[in-house]
């Protein structure tokens, strides 16, 4: 009997946004099929801004504008943290738990708004001029979880897009929690303890990087990120994330 097999019929598969037991029918899904009627609609809420829907919404903070990053795209919205709706939920089960078919499920809808956005540039015709990385994850988080969530999520990506994937930025011991800093204190935070990777040289090879990350709030992590890619050497920063907070 098959690893596979066994995994199939005897692991329980669980909704990925109320946690109930999914019926054998809907084992290779990632939500019930109430909650997958929520995460469709949290697509389509619209932007404040442009009043485009989530998935079509191309707003970004100006800060990451002015940093140089040629796009933010992004699946939905992000609200309160005490929010239960499926997709908060989703994000909260990436940052906790390890788990592949939700990783995939990330990964796939990702991939939609990258060739959305980057379909004219010719990916498949020349993925050498692309190399998907992400925001790294603090180091407390990594050694709390034993995994980077961003890390596990572009590397689903890039084998979706059939890209290259490198860590090109770390971050360093001792960094502060975002969340529990203001914006100000964010962006000193993210400038003091993100940075490129040495032994990654960017320089002279025309690549332009795809950025992942969970969530864009102030947009600090993310900003520092695409100025260190491009001082490195990035021909440009096209930047993804599965939220942003609106």
């Amino acid at each position: 009997m098959g690893v596979s097999f066994i995994r199939w019929f005897f692991r329980v598969h669980k909704c990925g946004g109320c946690g109930e037991i999914l019926i054998p029918e809907r084992y290779s899904e990632t939500f019930c099929e109430k909650c997958e009627l929520a995460w469709k609609a949290s697509l389509t809420e619209s932007c404040e801004n442009c009043f485009l829907p989530a998935v079509e919404c191309r707003c970004m903070p100006k800060q990451l504008s002015s940093a140089g990053a040629l796009c933010l795209r992004k699946l939905f919205f992000y609200k309160n943290e005490s929010s239960h709706s499926p997709q908060m939920n989703l994000i909260y089960l990436f940052k906790h738990r390890r788990v592949g078919r939700m990783i995939d499920f990330a990964a796939d809808n990702l991939a939609k708004l990258v060739l959305d956005e980057l379909g004219e540039l010719g990916i498949s015709e020349n993925p050498e001029k692309f190399i998907v990385s992400f925001v790294p994850r603090g180091r407390r988080g990594v050694t709390e979880y034993g995994y980077d969530h961003a890390a596990l999520i572009a590397e689903a990506l890039a084998k979706i897009l059939g890209l290259e994937c490198a860590p090109l930025l770390a971050s360093r011991l001792g960094a502060k929690i975002q969340k529990e800093l203001d914006k100000k204190q964010r962006l000193e935070n993210a400038r003091k303890n993100i940075y490129f990777d040495a032994k990654y040289d960017l320089s002279g090879k025309a690549k332009y990087v795809i950025l992942v990350d969970d969530v864009v709030t102030s947009g600090a992590s993310m900003t520092v990120s695409v100025k260190s890619l491009i001082k490195n050497g990035a021909s440009g920063v096209f930047c993804f994330s599965l939220a942003r907070k609106k």
